[in-house]
């Protein structure tokens, strides 16, 4: 829960103590049915095993106490603390003004406009906005730095820094604070003490142009899926306090960042550039832009020594940078500089990273830097240094940022300083989100180096040798800036659940106690017919990251998005977490979890049990919008199904049965069309499984 600045230390500690504990081969039938009776009997074995204490800790602490079910929406955001009774509204009628400064900002008028209209709907009372200019009154919700705004109060926003927010109140006035404007001050109080939800985005999720649009809109309205607790009169229940964020700076996927959903769940990018809110990059720079820095088309043919020598021969195609080249980064920070000088301050960052494949150099000059820092990351950050070093002269306030990922993950073997303006984005991708997916930095599997060292023999080799603790804590060294990126998600079965939110939870709630500045959570295509409750989580997680997330489920389920079928939908939800914390093989390494097929958890009778649960849901959707959600998650345990029978049936696990699969594909096909769901988008998905061979 959101916390008092005075009590956020102490709640750490204690936090802190309690957390810290197919092969694509055909087979012979015969062959195929033996392995497949070994594999079911093997399956039961594991799952007694580890119900010997083999699971990681949120699986066990789910069996060991399972969470109560909800019967009817509360409030899981309810602030700590005393509050204080405010008479915001009497039978539609209202005394309050919402007071904004006089030279009021972008998003000082953002957060002005928000309180009206979202108090308008609550009460249906006209809730004025006027200047700090006019004689002050004695019921006010003032809005930034207004001539209201005394010391005291100012001293509460500012014990919470750049980040944070003060809900400050003074008799029955209410101070709305935050050094980075009072947006989430509102929104808070509005959330949190009020009860109102913004669960899913608009029209305008996905397409940028309409998404823009909505940005730049005069008033953002109220589209989405929101919840807004009707009441003529409002005695409102209001909680004084001052709060920090968990993570500093909060990113989502952009299909919801921007989009006016982000910044009212609290996320910080995107929508910088309309309100001049916290950071964001310039101009796209944010990963993976070596070939947009050193573009090729512009210098490949008069300088070729500026990229990759690979087998003798300079390349750019599927290459990086010659990284040990000082024109190298000279030209780097030309490109990069003038971008810098034109942002405004919020923006004035940059990504510096390698494209998103190897085709490292093999010069001699990049090869005695790897050896002499003991890793490609040394030479990486040897020439981001080089960068940041030309662009602190030109823009002293700007930002270099750059990547551990992939071949750059191991850290150098050495001491390395940074320049004060360079700070690096730590990947969880291979050996944690993409291997270990159902495994948390508070399990002794990523304190095992043994464990977590991902494949010699996959592509580019072993990219560590230490754990990922030892990771997150080595980089934290080198890196006092540390951003985090993480990939609660599949790149594959689209439609599949995914049960990771109480791992992303475990996940976030250790890094903000790592001192990560920013963390990026990436959910593209994955889990979708839980797209929207999963972005919603994640928001509040960011936001606090010691929020219980079944609370957080709940919330979500019953709060409207599901209407009258929240009871199936609750129960659904308890299936498959239930199944991934019993039948996970929690010990298997996955490979980017492309499978779904023999994940344990999708064993048991899932679909069966599934389906039933849903076929309740559906009986019980009051209208078509309340319907397609449950039907998307039926697609998730059709699309299960299809891609088990798919994988028995190449692999001869199970003879051809052309009745059986026809139904399968027909069920299917029949939901993505009443769904509207692009079905080559839905197939294609089996085509990475070798299921298009069959």
């Amino acid at each position: 829960m959101n916390r008092p600045v005075e009590q956020e230390e102490q709640s750490k500690q204690k936090k802190r103590h309690e957390w810290s504990g197919g092969s694509g081969r055909r087979l012979g039938r015969a062959g195929a049915r033996l392995a497949l009776g070994f594999w079911l009997a093997s399956a039961a074995v594991f799952a007694t095993a580890f119900a010997e204490g083999g699971r990681p800790g949120w699986a066990q602490r789910y069996l060991d106490n399972p969470p109560e079910a909800w019967t009817e929406w509360r409030n899981s955001l309810q602030p700590q603390g005393e509050a204080v009774t405010l008479p915001l509204a009497a039978e539609g009628k209202t005394d309050y003004v919402i007071v904004l400064p006089e030279n009021a900002t972008a998003l000082e008028r953002r957060s002005a406009d928000e309180l009206q209209f979202w108090l308008g709907e609550i009460t249906g009372a006209d809730f004025a906005i006027v200047a700090d200019s006019e004689p002050p009154s004695g019921r006010e919700l003032s809005v930034g730095d207004t001539t209201r705004v005394t010391e005291a109060a100012r001293e509460k926003s500012a014990s919470v820094g750049e980040y944070g927010y003060a809900i400050v109140i003074e008799g029955q006035r209410v101070l709305l604070l935050g050094e980075g404007g009072p947006f989430n001050a509102a929104m808070a109080l509005l959330e949190e003490d009020l009860g109102v939800r913004w669960y899913a985005p608009g029209a305008s999720l996905g397409n940028w142009g309409r998404s823009r649009d909505h940005l730049a809109a005069e008033r953002w309205g109220g589209d989405g899926v929101t919840r807004v607790p009707r009441a003529g009169t409002l005695d409102a229940q209001i909680v004084p306090r001052a709060v920090k964020p968990g993570l500093p700076v909060r990113r989502a996927w952009w299909m919801y960042t921007y989009n006016p959903w982000g910044l009212r769940n609290r996320h910080s990018g995107g929508y910088d550039r309309l309100h001049g809110y916290q950071q964001d990059y310039v101009g796209g720079f944010v990963a993976h832009t070596f070939h947009k820095l050193v573009p090729p088309n512009e210098y490949f043919e008069s300088n070729p020594e500026f990229y990759s020598l690979i087998n003798g021969e300079r390349r750019w195609e599927r290459a990086q940078l010659c990284l040990s080249n000082p024109d190298v980064a000279k030209v780097a920070a030309r490109t990069a500089i003038p971008l810098l000088r034109a942002a405004p301050p919020t923006h004035r960052l940059i990504g510096v990273a390698p494209m998103d494949w190897l085709g490292n150099c093999e010069c001699e000059g990049c090869k005695a830097i790897e050896r002499e820092t003991g890793s490609y990351s040394g030479l990486l950050l040897t020439f981001v240094n080089r960068v940041a070093e030309e662009v602190a002269k030109e823009v002293p306030d700007g930002t270099v940022s750059t990547l551990a990922y992939w071949q750059s993950r191991q850290p150098p073997a050495v001491d390395m300083k940074l320049h004060d303006n360079v700070a690096v984005w730590f990947c969880l991708d291979r050996g944690s989100s993409f291997d270990w997916p159902y495994h948390s930095y508070y399990d002794d599997k990523f304190g095992d180096p043994a464990a977590v060292r991902p494949d010699p023999n996959a592509p580019g080799g072993s990219w560590t040798t230490m754990s990922e603790r030892d990771l997150l804590a080595r980089w934290r060294e080198i890196a006092p800036r540390l951003d985090i990126w993480v990939y609660p998600t599949q790149y594959v079965n689209s439609y599949a659940p995914m049960p990771v939110l109480r791992v992303l939870g475990e996940n976030l709630r250790y890094l903000a106690g790592h001192g990560v500045e920013m963390a990026y959570v990436q959910t593209p295509g994955s889990d979708y017919g839980r797209m929207n409750l999963n972005q919603w989580v994640i928001a509040k997680l960011m936001w606090d990251p010691e929020r219980d997330v079944h609370e957080l489920i709940q919330d979500f389920i019953w709060g409207g998005y599901y209407g009258d079928a929240a009871a199936a939908v609750a129960e659904y939800h308890q299936l498959f977490t239930g199944h991934a914390a019993r039948y996970t093989d929690f010990g298997r390494r996955r490979n980017w979890i492309y499978s779904t097929h023999d994940e344990g958890m999708f064993q048991h009778g899932f679909v069966e049990k599934a389906q039933e649960i849903l076929g309740r849901g559906l009986a019980a959707a009051e209208n078509d919008d309340v319907r397609g959600r449950v039907e998307f998650l039926k697609l998730g345990a059709v699309f299960v199904k299809a891609s088990q029978l798919f994988i028995q049936m190449r692999d001869g696990i199970e003879p051809p049965d052309v009745s059986r699969y026809e139904a399968v594909r027909q069920e299917m096909a029949d939901l993505a069309e009443r769904l509207g769901v692009d079905r080559r988008i839905g197939w294609r998905n089996f085509f990475y499984d070798g299921a298009l061979r069959i």
